[in-house]
């Protein structure tokens, strides 16, 4: 497994698998399950998100290659977030063992906005949207010229308290951000 996600209002335990795993649901913490992978278009799950939005759960998953999905029904069926790849770069996007394809790591929301969402793509990008998914930035103020691992991103947190607080980890350390992201020079 490479992703496990509980949750908790509906009792139901989520897990994506590498390779051809895809996804799958337990009702009863495990002991039986089946597939939801209806409308994924990869079944090598990199990551679970979920998101509680006016009393309801939204789901997403990330893939790779690079993809976002979402679901507004517990994963019975998945719709690609297909306008997350439309940020420049993504030739630069990989992963160094073989095959060399990057996948989405991490997915972070603002507290406060349901629409804001970060995306942490290894290796290649830190993407935001404002605009639940309509459309993306990808926030370079974090980049060194020491960057070696080209904008290798596993991780962002959001600071609750202040949620233009950001911290990121990834192979390159922590990478702090007092601005929200706010997209950089490209």
């Amino acid at each position: 497994m490479s992703a496990l996600l509980y949750e908790p209002q509906s009792g139901l335990l989520f897990a994506g698998a590498h390779g051809k795993g895809g996804m799958s649901v337990s009702r009863d913490l495990g002991v039986t399950w089946e597939p939801r992978g209806n409308g994924l278009k990869s079944e090598h799950v990199y990551t679970l998100a979920a998101q509680q939005r006016d009393g309801r759960v939204v789901l997403y998953l990330g893939t790779e290659p690079s993809a976002l999905y979402r679901s507004d029904d517990l994963g019975e069926n998945w719709v690609e977030v297909s306008a997350m790849l439309s940020v420049p770069d993504q030739d630069k996007w990989t992963f160094p063992p073989p095959p060399h394809v990057a996948h989405v790591k991490n997915v972070a929301f603002h507290p406060a906005q349901p629409g804001t969402l970060y995306v942490c793509i290894e290796q290649g990008a830190l993407l935001k949207t404002t605009d639940d998914g309509a459309t993306w930035t990808e926030p370079r103020t974090y980049e060194s010229a020491q960057d070696k691992f080209y904008h290798d991103n596993h991780r962002v947190l959001i600071r609750p308290s202040n949620p233009a607080q950001l911290f990121m980890c990834g192979g390159e350390g922590l990478h702090y951000s007092a601005d929200a992201a706010r997209p950089g020079p490209t």
